[in-house]
């Protein structure tokens, strides 16, 4: 059976988090990747290295940097387990890629030879800065500093690229959500066998999900 990359994607406090952690348990076979999980211990080690804060890194540009790194890395991961056949739920904003049709495009062909499927988290641009004040991680206060200029973004997304289903997060529950996620995708992909193989999540989400959003916290705040 053609593997397939079901990319969670939605910007920042649209939740993405909640609507992983309620819908991996709904992919049996599937394996996780997130873009935080996988590369913010090395983007931390690397401004400690450097001396910088996120403030300064981010005017200097070396905060985009190393956004491309992390992401570079986030569909190297994919690539690999496509290879090993395996079904990926990759879960990161990929807003730069979104706003770009040819390099997310780019990034969709490396896939080959998945089936690609976009799901994009949204929320209301009210709503948005009391979750990120709820979250009150690092990169979260360096959003609300930047709220002024990117908050527009949430109130005019761009057409998603590729075959694709809209989630807004204030209609539902996360498990609300992520059944109608599951029930379009059975749609979208009629012919595949989804209750063959046990999911390995099991009812409970990701483990250590709660864990490493507290302890991404903690390791952002240093």
């Amino acid at each position: 059976m053609t593997p397939l990359v079901l990319a969670l994607t939605g910007l920042p406090g649209t939740g993405k988090t909640c609507l992983a952690d309620a819908l991996y348990p709904l992919l049996p076979g599937f394996a996780f990747v997130d873009v935080d999980t996988l590369t913010i211990p090395l983007v931390q080690t690397a401004l400690r290295i450097s001396g910088l804060t996120l403030e300064e890194a981010s005017a200097s540009g070396d905060l985009t940097r190393l956004r491309d790194a992390q992401y570079e890395c986030l569909f190297a991961q994919t690539r690999q387990l496509v290879g090993f056949g395996r079904d990926v739920l990759m879960v990161g904003s990929m807003s730069t890629e979104l706003a770009d049709p040819p390099r997310f495009h780019e990034v969709a062909a490396s896939f080959a030879p998945a089936d690609l499927l976009l799901i994009r988290t949204h929320a209301p641009a009210t709503v948005v800065p009391a979750r990120l004040e709820q979250r009150a991680g690092y990169w979260d206060r360096l959003r609300l500093k930047r709220w002024s200029v990117d908050g527009a973004r949430y109130d005019a997304p761009a057409p998603l690229p590729v075959r694709g289903l809209e989630v807004d997060t204030t209609t539902g529950t996360p498990r609300q959500l992520a059944g109608r996620v599951v029930e379009w995708v059975r749609q979208a992909l009629p012919g595949r066998a989804w209750d063959a193989v046990p999911c390995a999540g099991g009812q409970q989400g990701r483990p250590g999900l709660r864990q490493w959003t507290s302890e991404r916290r903690v390791l952002l705040s240093t």
